[in-house]
């Protein structure tokens, strides 16, 4: 009896249209975390995100002329696909489609434990449909550029609707390497048949 009135006491994701005679209870309780993704990123005014970065592993080791790694993680916010061809061809479409950014401490060794927890403003982010979370891992190099290790992106629709809401592993790709949408891929899948 009191786990019914602690679930019917959770807020609910309201996902369907629901007539006048319907039962609003009936629809409310038919809602579950799946239909989270009904929701576009649209829907949302403005997000802040408290974002962790705490450890990457079996990084690559680094070159002759720079062999020892100083590993930092840099998080944006960006409007667009950071790993599509657009971003990597165009010479200022980071700097146009940032909304936010952050890094953490420079660490060493290839096995760096960051522990770092990067907020976002206080007036927060505005959410569209190719919104992403940048992650970039790079060496710093106090006498060259930064060089670039990996990198990965996470769609805020997937932020939105909490499937990030606990730490996971997120696998980076090399930087300059175009990641293939879905759709692509299943195009391939359905030719080899």
């Amino acid at each position: 009896r009191d786990a019914e009135r602690m679930r019917k006491s959770m807020p609910r994701a309201w996902v369907k249209e629901y007539d006048e005679g319907a039962d609003k209870e009936a629809v409310l309780s038919a809602s579950s975390d799946d239909d989270l993704s009904d929701h576009p990123p649209e829907n949302f005014a403005k997000v802040r995100l408290t974002i962790l970065v705490l450890r990457a592993e079996s990084l690559p080791e680094g070159d002759h002329l720079t062999p020892s790694r100083d590993p930092y993680v840099m998080v944006n916010v960006v409007n667009g696909d950071p790993m599509g061809e657009r971003a990597a061809t165009e010479e200022n479409w980071y700097t146009t489609h940032n909304l936010w950014g952050d890094k953490t401490a420079v660490n060493s060794g290839t096995d760096p434990q960051f522990m770092a927890r990067l907020h976002t403003l206080e007036e927060g982010v505005k959410p569209r449909e190719d919104t992403y979370v940048h992650f970039r891992v790079m060496d710093d190099d106090a006498a060259y550029e930064d060089t670039p290790i990996g990198q990965a992106a996470i769609p805020m629709s997937e932020v939105l609707r909490d499937a990030w809401h606990m730490p996971r592993a997120v696998a980076l790709v090399p930087i300059g390497q175009r990641t293939r949408r879905r759709e692509e891929l299943q195009l391939e899948w359905r030719a080899l048949r």
